[in-house]
């Protein structure tokens, strides 16, 4: 006896390698055909038969097959006719399939000795039911739901792929267990020949034209993420292994014109990235990432508004939906390589694509399923990124299609959490889908870069105050649909900050492309080779590269540069941020109540040890001495001012203090902005003014004026004591 768990009977290689699609013959309405021989594979999923109570056992895994993967059943006979619109499966008109084969299946204290499977319209377009027969009769064991039917009539090739397998009603009953009706257990695959039952000749389908203008989908739900099985989706060891997942999505019509949605090689369909992501110890990281789903055949289904059906599956009608299941988004027969799409403009290259295994015409050739490990191509994460503690984590589905009119309304996440169950996870969806992509749940502070002429790139960042006079900058940087991607990331920095625990993280896990940091005078840059460089790893679309920083001046805003990869008109973006403080140099001072004993103007510059000193020209100095700072602001409406002071004072008591003030021009006087003692180190006090801080510019000038003094009550003569600025500079918002 052969286990079931072993055997797994995942899905045949379905004879797919030498797709031809032409669009140069006339398109067919409707026609009836009957599946003739073939097989049937079901791929069960361990975890979930253990969770129902269920049990299946093989005697005989009928028909061997030396093209196939793993076996499946044979059919024993079969007049099940169905009706197909331009390969598209419309209904099932009759008849059943019945198959070769023994099993056992063992339901709580039940076991029914099978000697035959029967798969059977269940009365809906596009169902199925499969019953086992016995001795003791025939019973509807599962119910086979969301089939992706592909009919070639040149091949006369039907197949029924990734239908999801849902214990029935009937079985959860008789297991006493009401409750199971409906649960997923795994998915079924049906392949077999075919003949036209309507007298036609042998016709291939047409291609729709784009519709360009009015064309709008919409991502409208998100089933549950999932292990990808057909084969189970697990390669290595716990905690060191990893997994490949997949989720369920649901699309929908919300524009004004039908959306092509042709099988490839056809390249009028939708494309799917499909994205797992990491929120933890102040971060947001991407760590899983899948090929693209590529589209083909819509079901035209109800659910997102009064559905117009197009009558063809090539097309998404007006107000209709179309859901792909996990085992249809974890199949790699339709996933490919996402550097073969535009992102920006929706449209994927079939020639020379890794379909056609990279020859240079649109005539597929690789089925998608060979030379490649349980995982690949899925959404691909490691074990142990799934174990932080305190995480939380997020998937996310992102549909592109060539003139989709609003590029964020296709792009939604759900929360998530991992449990390792001791051979296999167990994931729960802890939230309800939020449309729009998930970056935008996390940091303190989100922009999209300009221009955005070419596509979005969306950049959050989160400060941390370490408590030591330190500060954590953690930068997550997504682009959305930029096809000429990123290879430079820029942090602006004021002159002498100290920097430390410089980080980088991609998604790929190669340790040989990694962006390297290079801190100059002005700014912190980290940067991949240019475009024809050696061993690139820009940031490519539906992608989130991280950044971070520990440094000794605190955050403010300001604007972040990036440098694009590919050529083209332009070289870089700017997004609003924060970012170290980085002080505007004074354009110049004045003297109060001292004089210069070192230093100049350039002195106040920048924190770099040139220092302007002075002292009080009188003895004590109660009256205060120190100097009046002047400067321009920028153009526009100031929301926000902050100015920074890094001084010292040689009086070794705590008698000294040090004001802050600037003027007031509506009503001509100075106001005391802050206060503290002056200190015998260099110290920095940073100050802003956030409540109408235009009060503060002069309306016709632009000119900012402001005061910094130290007074003392001690009377002490002139040349026992002295004050040093080492820098003195403003910031605007």
């Amino acid at each position: 006896m052969k286990s079931f768990y072993s055997l797994g009977l995942a899905a045949c290689a379905v004879g797919l390698g030498t797709w031809a699609y032409t669009s140069s013959k006339p398109v067919v309405p409707g026609r009836e055909v009957r599946l003739l021989s073939g097989r049937t594979a079901i791929n069960f999923i361990p975890t979930s038969l253990k969770e129902s109570g269920l049990e299946v056992d093989f005697h005989k895994a009928a028909g061997e097959c030396s093209t196939c993967m793993l076996p499946g059943f044979q059919f024993e006979g079969s007049d099940l006719d169905l009706r197909v619109i331009e390969g598209r499966l419309a209904k099932f008109e009759s008849g059943a399939i019945a198959h070769k084969g023994e099993f056992k299946l063992k339901a709580g204290g039940t076991t029914i000795s099978a000697d035959q499977m029967v798969l059977a319209a269940d009365g809906r377009d596009g169902d199925l039911t499969l019953s086992v027969s016995s001795d003791k009769g025939t019973m509807v064991a599962f119910d086979l739901r969301m089939p992706r039917q592909l009919h070639e009539d040149a091949k006369k090739q039907l197949v029924m792929g990734d239908m999801e397998v849902l214990v029935s009603q009937e079985l959860a009953k008789a297991m006493g267990r009401p409750d199971l009706a409906g649960k997923l257990v795994g998915s079924a695959t049906v392949q077999g020949d075919s003949k036209p039952m309507d007298g036609r000749g042998l016709v291939a389908y047409a291609e729709e034209p784009l519709a360009p203008v009015g064309l709008d989908i919409s991502l409208s739900a998100m089933g549950s993420l999932a292990v990808a099985s057909n084969p189970t989706a697990k390669v290595g060891t716990f905690p060191n292994g990893r997994t490949g997942l997949t989720m369920s999505t649901t699309s929908c019509n919300v524009g004004t014109v039908n959306v092509p949605w042709n099988a490839p090689m056809a390249t009028t369909h939708p494309v799917i990235a499909l994205n797992l992501y990491r929120q933890a110890n102040g971060r947001f990281e991407q760590v899983g990432w899948s090929w693209l789903k590529h589209g083909f055949l819509s079901t035209n289904s109800g659910g997102c508004g009064s559905c117009q059906h197009p009558g063809t599956g090539s097309l998404l009608g007006l107000g209709c939906s179309d859901t792909y299941g996990t085992g249809n988004n974890g199949d790699r027969t339709y996933l490919g390589p996402r550097d073969e799409v535009n992102p920006f403009t929706g449209i994927w290259t079939c020639t020379g694509s890794w379909f056609s295994n990279y020859q240079n015409d649109c005539t597929r050739r690789n089925p998608g399923q060979a030379s490649m490990d349980a995982v690949d191509h899925r959404i691909d994460v490691l074990d142990s990124d799934m174990t932080t503690a305190g995480a939380q984590y997020f998937y996310e589905a992102y549909y592109i299609t060539p003139n989709d009119q609003n590029t964020y309304n296709n792009v939604g996440s759900r929360g998530a959490s991992f449990t390792w169950g001791g051979s296999s996870w167990n994931i729960t969806t802890t939230s309800a889908m939020v449309s729009g992509p998930a970056i935008n749940r996390w940091g303190e502070m989100r922009s999209t870069a300009t221009p955005q002429t070419e596509g979005d790139v969306i950049v959050a960042v989160q400060t941390t105050n370490n408590g030591n006079g330190t500060w954590r900058y953690e930068y997550a940087v997504y682009n959305h649909n930029l096809d000429r991607q990123i290879r430079e990331f820029s942090v602006p920095m004021p002159f002498g900050a100290v920097i430390s625990n410089m980080t980088f993280k991609d998604i790929d896990r190669v340790t040989t492309n990694e962006w390297t940091p290079t801190q100059t005078d002005s700014a912190l840059t980290w940067s991949s080779p240019a475009f024809g460089g050696a061993n690139p790893n820009p940031l490519k679309y539906s992608s989130v590269f991280n950044f971070g920083f520990t440094t000794n001046v605190q955050p403010s805003n300001s604007a972040i540069s990036m440098g694009l990869f590919k050529p083209g008109t332009g070289s870089s973006l700017s997004a609003a941020s924060r970012a170290p403080l980085n002080l505007q140099p004074v354009n110049g001072y004045t003297l109060v109540n001292g004089s210069v004993r070192a230093g100049n103007l350039l002195s106040l510059s920048s924190d770099d040890g040139n220092v302007l000193t002075m002292g009080p020209e009188d003895s004590g100095s109660r009256s205060g001495t120190g100097l009046i700072t002047s400067d321009t602001a920028p153009a526009g409406t100031i929301t926000q001012i902050t100015m920074g002071v890094r001084a010292s004072n040689t009086l070794t008591t705590s008698v000294a203090t040090q004001t802050i003030e600037m003027f007031n021009w509506t009503t001509g006087q100075y106001e005391q902005v802050d206060t503290r003692p002056a200190t015998l180190s260099e110290s920095n006090v940073i100050v802003s003014v956030t409540s109408n801080a235009a009060r503060f510019v002069n309306s016709s000038t632009r000119e900012v004026l402001c005061r910094v003094l130290h007074k003392t009550d001690t009377g002490l003569s002139a040349n026992r004591w002295t004050m040093s600025f080492d820098q003195v500079g403003l910031h605007y918002n």
